[in-house]
């Protein structure tokens, strides 16, 4: 026990006073001032209570010395999986030891922290888990990773970015299917990225992290999972692991996740790659993948935790075989059939779906079947779902026979129309069946860029796309706010399609933000949105390198259907929720620019399979975009009218101050002279070039409603930053200033030139005796350079712009002219040279000694007798 200082008592000092504290003692401690004037030193006298604990401790201390604390021994296990010609470790049992799962992922510096954990299961006579699928994945990057810190106005890494959000998303993807159907704990997947070498991305590696976690943990996952990326370089063929770089130089993108039975998810970016060429890069990464799988599965075997048993049973998977399945399946089968076959819209079937359920419920409830025993009304509303399902995929798998009639490889209805909306710089209407997107497309200079920051830095997106899903698209109501995770992805899929055919910066060089309202969704709506959004950009004039279009593929298993599945083509909402696959494919009609593969079956697919759904794909694709090659009306293909007109201005090194001025009083002039809006980089211009072709260190971007705006601003631009030529000709310089013997013109903005008398009238007419006869302040003059002197100065003249008189001879004029300065003296030489300093007083002549009088000899003067001595004096 410590006691603090107090003053003492009474009257204490007030250098005392914060010495003051809470002792329990009466006393405490007594301070006593020696000398408060001189020393500022105290005497300490200890109370009697202080006093005995000091020696208690002292004797305490001296009879035994208390241990160390015992070192903590971590039961760490390490796992290296070798992914081409490097290696990945993942670590377990030092770090989060309370998670049910928990890895250390490293792959160079980049190091990724995951955890995997699950709700202890409901004690007895609680309440169940709620019905639906648990599994929750999030993953968030620091920033302190990279050693940054966030840009923005807050410092904390929390609110999740889109590109975290997509990540969440791709290690969503391949790890739910491998859930049991009869799963109900609420389950967390959780990831940090904490160290950051920038080498490579974090995709493949988190997921992989993610797998092993869950392998790990006490979740009854059926297997590991993992993932690898993939890289197409020309003239090198299929990289695996690619770094940044690489990946620059590389046509395909692609990340396969996937476990040790098969293919579950496939996330591609490409540059129109053939769907040859796909598959093999497919193939390639699985192979790589299943080994990984293999590894991890062999090593949560041994060192993770046993699996939880899930006691609660779906509504659907573990049916088969009820009591109410059975019941509904004898009496209302052949219905379900029926309505199959109907035929129906959207709407239709599923109000026919409602009174069919209704009706059996109502059918096979206790109360209707009097004394025999009968399942109660939930357990039949399960079991007629089951039922749907079951009927939709055997005969949609055996027969092909789908909802709405069409054969499986048949493409809906399609209807497009460009310029739906007048005063946007872009739009078009896409309709597919009951999907519909109504795409916008705006056009901007620097300021419409998107800005991303990230833990691997900042960075512009000049292209980006935002897909907007409202609830009333399905005929509901719901939630309005921001996106969320299913918009951002869908998004992220349509700009990656079309980002491939938007020409580069330096050909246009606009900011391009395209919006996607679905305004119907029956399935494919990410796949409209690509359509839809082509047309739009085409329509504001954006020349695309070709038309791109995506088509959304299904997939059913039955080992009794032809080679034991069925590919269905446009899928719909339904066939998507009752499916095996979501197999979303864009392209253009030379190859694949986007590919999105998720596997809902929990062996995942082979590549007989991926294969046929390609080839369909490629197929329906090339029908979608005979079917947008005829839009009527047709995209416009140019700038709408009010669109702004951009141009970009290379600016030589240096010379941006001079497009500034002093305190922006030249950039201020130059916006409002010309009614543009200006933007300056010192970075490099688009490409590293500027309009010309030439290297370009800085530019300027000018934003007008007009081209001749633009084109006017460009000039003034030009001709502020351009070096003078002998020769050139400025129109309309405008006179800043007369003088007797010409007047200053101002070719440029701060860039003036002497316009001489001499060079003002044309040759042979009569020159003017004063600049103030011919010129005024505020005229518009046409000069051209005569020469460029010494400092930058100017000679211009507007002679050498006009017609000589009629019966002019120039020969002639050019000997009087050479005579004339002969006579002067000066051998002709050049006009300027009569306009001679006068000579400063006190300066020789001739030889250039210095003379006493600057007028010549002093006047003689007769001395008077009375100054005569002070002469004498004076000259001594």
């Amino acid at each position: 026990m410590l006691c603090t200082f107090t003053t003492p008592r009474p009257a204490p000092h007030p250098l005392l006073e914060p010495l003051r504290g809470r002792c329990p003692c009466p006393q405490a401690f007594t301070l006593y001032p020696r000398n408060l004037v001189t020393s500022r030193s105290y005497s300490l006298r200890r109370c009697s209570r202080q006093a005995a604990l000091s020696s208690a401790a002292e004797a305490g201390s001296s009879a035994a010395t208390p241990e160390a604390p015992p070192a903590i021994h971590f039961d760490k296990h390490e796992l290296v999986l070798e992914v081409g010609d490097r290696k990945i470790t993942l670590e377990t049992g030092e770090i989060g030891r309370q998670a049910s799962g928990a890895v250390m992922a490293r792959d160079g510096d980049t190091m990724i922290y995951t955890t995997a954990c699950c709700d202890a299961a409901p004690e007895e006579g609680a309440p169940g888990a709620r019905h639906g699928s648990p599994l929750q994945v999030h993953y968030a990057e620091r920033f302190s990773a990279a050693g940054r810190t966030s840009g923005g106005y807050v410092k904390r890494d929390g609110r999740a970015k889109e590109h975290e959000i997509l990540i969440s998303r791709l290690v969503d993807r391949p790890l739910r299917p491998l859930l049991p159907a009869d799963w109900r704990r609420p389950t967390q997947v959780l990831s940090w990225v904490l160290s950051f070498d920038g080498a490579r991305g974090t995709e493949a590696l988190a997921v992989t992290a993610a797998g092993a976690a869950l392998a790990l943990s006490a979740v009854p996952i059926r297997a590991a999972v993992a993932a690898v990326r993939v890289g197409l370089i020309p003239g090198r063929g299929l990289v695996l692991d690619p770094d940044s770089e690489e990946v620059e130089a590389s046509v395909l993108d692609l990340l396969v996740a996937g476990s040790a039975e098969g293919l579950l998810m496939v996330e591609a970016g490409a540059e129109f790659v053939t769907e040859a060429d796909m598959l093999e890069a497919i193939a390639f990464g699985q192979a790589a993948v299943q080994k990984m799988c293999v590894a991890i599965d062999a090593w949560a075997a041994q060192v993770g935790k046993p699996a939880a048993e899930a006691s609660e049973a779906s509504d659907a998977g573990d049916l088969e075989g009820s009591a109410a399945l059975d019941a509904v399946r004898a009496r209302f089968g052949d219905a379900y059939k029926t309505l199959h076959r109907s035929a129906l819209d959207k709407a239709g079937r599923e109000a026919a779906l409602r009174a069919l359920r209704s009706e059996a419920v109502d059918a096979l409830t206790p109360a209707a079947a009097g004394d025999a025993p009968a399942p109660d009304a939930a357990a039949l509303g399960a079991a007629c779902r089951a039922l749907e399902q079951e009927t939709a995929r055997r005969l949609t798998a055996r027969e092909g026979v789908r909802m709405d009639g069409r054969a499986p490889d048949a493409v809906r209805g399609i209807s497009c129309r460009a310029g739906a909306l007048p005063r946007t710089h872009g739009s078009a209407l896409f309709t597919r069946g009951e999907t519909q997107v109504l795409a916008v497309a705006t056009l901007g200079c620097e300021e419409g860029v998107r800005r991303l920051d990230s833990m691997a830095g900042q960075e512009d997106d000049r292209f980006y796309l935002q897909y907007f899903f409202p609830p009333s698209c399905v005929g509901e109501t719901g939630r309005q706010g921001p996106a969320g995770r299913r918009e951002i992805g869908h998004g992220a899929l349509a700009q990656r399609a079309l980002a491939p055919a938007v020409p580069p910066e330096a050909e246009f060089p606009y900011s391009i933000r395209l919006e996607s309202t679905v305004t119907e969704s029956n399935g494919s709506s990410s796949m409209a949105t690509v359509c839809a959004g082509c047309l739009a950009l085409l329509d504001a004039g954006v020349p695309l390198k070709g038309l791109v279009a995506g088509v959304a593929m299904g997939l059913v298993l039955d080992a009794q259907a032809p080679g034991g599945f069925r590919v269905l083509t446009d899928i719909l909402g339904a066939e998507d929720a009752l499916g095996d696959m979501d197999f979303k494919v864009a392209g253009d009609a030379h190859g694949i620019s986007a590919l999105q593969l998720d596997v809902k079956a929990a062996g995942g697919i082979t590549g007989e399979v991926a294969a046929a759904a390609l080839g369909a794909a490629r197929a329906a694709r090339l029908a979608v975009l005979r079917a947008m090659g005829a839009c009527a009306p047709p995209p416009r293909g140019s700038l709408a009218a009010h669109a702004p007109r951009l141009r970009r201005v290379p600016v030589p090194a240096g010379k941006l101050g001079l497009l500034i001025g002093a305190g922006g009083r030249t950039l201020r002039a130059l916006q409002a002279e010309h009614r543009v809006s200006l933007q300056l980089s010192d970075g490099e211009g688009p490409g590293g070039t500027g309009d010309d072709g030439a290297p370009a260190p800085a530019w300027a971007a000018i934003r007008a409603d007009s081209q001749a705006d633009a084109d006017a601003a460009a000039e003034a631009i030009l001709a502020l930053v351009d070096e003078p030529e002998r020769g050139r000709v400025y129109r309309g310089a405008r006179v800043t200033q007369v003088l007797p013997f010409g007047a200053l013109v101002e070719v440029a903005p701060r860039r003036e030139g002497l316009l001489h008398l001499s060079e003002w009238a044309a040759p042979g007419a009569p020159q003017p005796r004063l600049a103030a006869d011919v010129a005024a302040v505020g005229d518009a003059v046409d000069v051209q350079i005569l020469d460029v002197l010494d400092g930058g100065k100017l000679r211009l003249s507007r002679k050498a712009l006009l017609d000589p008189v009629e019966g002019y001879d120039a020969e002639a004029a050019a000997a009087a002219a050479a005579e004339a300065g002969a006579q002067r003296g000066n051998g002709g030489a050049d006009d300027g040279a009569r306009y001679k300093r006068r000579r400063p007083r006190g300066e020789g002549a001739g030889n250039g000694a210095p003379r006493r009088y600057a007028r010549g000899p002093p006047r003689e003067r007769q001395a008077s007798p009375d100054s005569s001595a002070a002469s004498a004096d004076t000259a001594a």
